[in-house]
């Protein structure tokens, strides 16, 4: 027997945080997977090359319309200046409101990553090459060190 629920539950009546949200601009920023089929990532994603070039909050905010969206975490686009990728979304969210937080690939040893008050969360890629020239564990020590910094 079908469970039936005694209401229907609307696309707009709940509070969704999107916590994995790629904005992006190839006009400010190089995106190498723009340049080069990744097979890799095809597996993952399928063909992504019809995927826009330029797409930013307003782009979001229309193609979620009618949804609740109330925050948006970035992630951010494998581009080949992580950093100046990250103060991009910054000036974002300053400029536009979102997005509230940021997922970035970062250098473990710079102070630069103390400053950012919407970096939460870096990440690392398991499948590409060692980050900055560190090895894993060198990452991994970078990273731990750098939290106890920030408290």
């Amino acid at each position: 027997m079908a469970t039936v629920f005694p209401f229907v539950m609307k696309a707009g009546s709940i509070p969704i945080v999107d916590c994995h949200c790629h904005f992006l601009d190839a006009h400010q920023h190089t995106y190498p997977i723009f340049q080069q089929r990744s097979p890799g990532l095809e597996a993952l994603v399928g063909d992504y090359s019809a995927l826009p070039r330029c797409y930013l909050p307003d782009d979001y905010l229309r193609d979620a319309n009618g949804f609740h969206v109330v925050k948006i975490v970035w992630a951010e686009f494998m581009s080949t200046d992580p950093s100046r990728e990250v103060r991009w979304a910054e000036n974002l969210s300053d400029e536009q409101a979102y997005p509230q937080g940021i997922i970035a690939l970062v250098d473990f040893l710079s102070p630069d990553i103390e400053n950012s008050p919407f970096l939460w969360l870096s990440r690392a890629r398991p499948c590409s090459p060692p980050a900055f020239g560190l090895a894993p564990e060198q990452s991994f020590t970078a990273l731990c060190d750098s939290v106890r910094r920030m408290g």
